[in-house]
């Protein structure tokens, strides 16, 4: 929260020192959890493997729920970027109002930090939405530029698609359609427990069922707001 000071001595004169603030950061994990209940049948029966695929839908619902807590918001971050006032920004009537100056100012918005990625995060259906509309009324072959098999691009800057963002619906005061700057240094997530997977087989057996349990202990903190803008509805 504080930086070092730069001075100009002349020759032979002392230089002066200078102090650096630090705020210290509490990370607080909290438990997120699922649980599928399969028959003993099905595990038996099916071609494919049932509890691989159980598996794999519990990790990506861990994903999606991080994701969700991040930009919306859950229990693990209140708000999320969307709600917290901390994040400056800028806002736009509506989807449809987006212009290509809304996304220009928001460039401008973020300060010249020295070290921080720069990026863009944008639900897909509103970047090959509304921002796509934008970009094929521009004079030149952005557009051409984008679809060309390679990542997203915007202004130079890499694009993200997120889709626990809103997306093209988006009509509610206050809902998140854009982000820029570093979410990896304005907000911290800790794990205090890895994705852990456990095959239950005893506590079903009076009905002959198998629980997959997934869980893991998690947190999201904002740490360094002032390197991240967004673009909200108003």
């Amino acid at each position: 929260i504080g930086h070092a000071a730069i001075s100009y001595p002349s020759e032979e004169q002392a230089i002066g020192d200078s102090s650096m603030q630090f705020e210290q950061i509490t990370l607080t994990a909290k438990k997120m959890a699922g649980l599928v209940k399969i028959s003993s049948e099905l595990v038996e029966d099916s071609i494919v493997n049932i509890v691989d695929e159980v598996t794999r839908d519990l990790a990506f619902g861990m994903a999606q729920a991080e994701d969700v807590s991040l930009f919306t918001g859950s229990s693990l971050y209140s708000g999320g970027i969307q709600g917290d006032t901390n994040v400056v920004g800028n806002t736009v009537a509506g989807v449809s109002s987006i212009s290509l100056d809304d996304l220009t100012d928001l460039v401008a918005l973020l300060p010249n930090y020295g070290g921080i990625r720069r990026e863009w995060c944008f639900n897909r259906s509103l970047f090959y939405g509304q921002v796509r509309s934008i970009l094929n009324a521009a004079v030149g072959n952005a557009i051409g530029d984008i679809e060309a098999g390679q990542r997203p691009s915007l202004f130079g800057y890499p694009v993200n698609l997120v889709e626990a963002m809103p997306g093209a619906s988006a009509s509610t005061s206050g809902d998140l359609l854009a982000t820029f700057g570093d979410i990896g240094t304005s907000h911290y997530f800790c794990d205090r427990r890895n994705l852990s997977f456990r095959v239950l087989d005893q506590l079903y057996a009076n009905t002959d069922q198998i629980g997959i349990q997934c869980t893991q202990r998690v947190s999201i903190a904002p740490v360094n707001p002032e390197s991240l803008v967004k673009l909200t509805i108003v």
